[in-house]
């Protein structure tokens, strides 16, 4: 992802300092980082119909707290 990234900021001709490039560079790999367990924990509810329903559940509850 990172060199998708830098090849899109060459292609724009976008300037950007090299501190501006590691910067991205860092949060690019801190957010595929946070990402992976969520990934992990999306496949494991896409295998699970009680998970996906008490999912569900929970979203709408979060949503609507007066109806509970």
């Amino acid at each position: 992802m990172e060199k998708e990234i830098y090849n899109l900021i060459k292609e724009l001709k976008i300037e950007v300092s090299e501190e501006e490039l590691e910067n991205l560079e860092n949060f690019v790999k801190d957010l595929n980082d946070y990402l992976k367990p969520l990934n992990s924990l999306t496949k494991k509810i896409a295998e699970n119909k009680e998970a996906q329903d008490q999912l569900i559940i929970s979203i709408y509850d979060y949503f609507n707290p007066s109806e509970n």
